[in-house]
């Protein structure tokens, strides 16, 4: 068995890591024998643990390079000035007010 490390993004402030393994191996099928199987290992580092997201068995590199092609389509960096994130932290700043003032009023 090969196995090596395709990808490699180290986890920074702004956006977790990720990590894409490709391995090649010798597998047993009970019908035909031994044949050469070809496989993926995709992890994502979040806040220092590694975290197995994907993991697939291919029979040829070419399905698996259709993989990877996606793969590298699907890693997209979060930014966090988006206005969705600024939204959502203002609503949840808003409902923990509404809630505090609520509080302070029956507590009158």
């Amino acid at each position: 068995m090969r196995v090596r490390c395709i990808d490699h993004l180290e986890e920074t402030e702004q956006e977790y890591g990720h990590q894409l393994w490709f391995f090649e191996g010798h597998g047993v099928d009970p019908s035909e024998g031994s044949s050469c199987v070809y496989g993926v290992v995709e992890y994502q580092v979040e806040y220092g643990c590694t975290e197995l997201v994907e993991n697939r068995v291919f029979q040829t590199t070419q399905e698996r390079e259709r993989f990877r092609s996606l793969y590298e389509c699907e890693v997209i960096k979060v930014d966090w000035r988006g206005i969705v994130l600024k939204l959502l932290a203002a609503g949840l700043m808003s409902i923990i007010f509404f809630l505090a003032y609520t509080r302070l009023i029956q507590s009158l």
